[in-house]
């Protein structure tokens, strides 16, 4: 008796892509079954039966990066293979911290595609479920946490960014009202950069009930490093 095939959950919102890459899917030998919506994906993954999620990111009732984080919380050990348009690294790395295994970019390289998820579908199950980061994209200035957007306002958005180019390092606070304040920062004193971290911190409790930005009393601020050790980088 020969083994079963691996069964693939194929999500997108755009029926034409979904209908081509099904018939792809199926030609190399996987089970697939395809939907159009995020909800009707969760749905099934509940049900239960698949070997890997392919998840088009550009779904309407779950778009971005919440898609990856709400299938990532109902797939458990399942690896997820998202797909997004372009090869913007940011998104592609985006994806990976929201919960993707791996990300991407459209249009697809078929062979990479499905060596790719060949190689997920035949991958150890991990044990525990990676942790989530901030994401910071500065050139679209937006702010991701757990796969979901925080609105910040400017002056926010340059701090938030200012800790997220170094995870897990202390940034003194006079650092950070130079850096972010810049000529400015000669008539501020020191407490406006621990009320901006404040209003950060709220926005992101109100939201979260959590916040990644850590105090070290006395000298700064760093944000929490909680990066798969991959992405991590090692500073000398």
């Amino acid at each position: 008796m020969g083994s079963r095939a691996s069964g693939v959950l194929w999500v997108s919102g755009d029926p034409t892509y979904r209908e081509a890459l099904k018939l792809v899917l199926t030609h190399h030998g996987f089970t697939v079954v395809d939907v159009a919506t995020g909800a009707e994906g969760l749905r099934a993954l509940d049900a239960g039966g698949f070997d890997a999620v392919v998840l088009d990111l550009w779904i309407k009732d779950l778009p971005g990066f919440s898609a990856c984080h709400r299938f990532r919380s109902a797939a458990s050990g399942v690896p997820i293979v998202a797909l997004a348009d372009g090869s913007d690294e940011v998104y592609q790395l985006a994806a990976v911290y929201a919960g993707a295994n791996e990300s991407l970019p459209k249009p697809l390289h078929v062979s990479h595609f499905l060596e790719r998820l060949a190689y997920w579908v035949r991958a150890p199950r991990p044990v525990a479920e990676r942790d989530v980061e901030v994401i910071v994209d500065p050139d679209r200035r937006t702010v991701y946490f757990r796969g979901e957007p925080v609105d910040l306002t400017s002056r926010e958005f340059q701090l938030l960014q200012t800790l997220a180019q170094s995870p897990g390092v202390v940034i003194p606070r006079e650092t950070l009202l130079d850096r972010v304040w810049g000529i400015e920062a000669l008539d501020l004193e020191l407490r406006t950069v621990d009320a901006t971290v404040a209003r950060i911190r709220k926005k992101f409790w109100e939201k979260f009930q959590e916040t990644p930005i850590e105090t070290v009393p006395g000298f700064g601020y760093r944000l929490r490093d909680r990066r798969p050790a991959l992405y991590r980088r090692t500073s000398r």
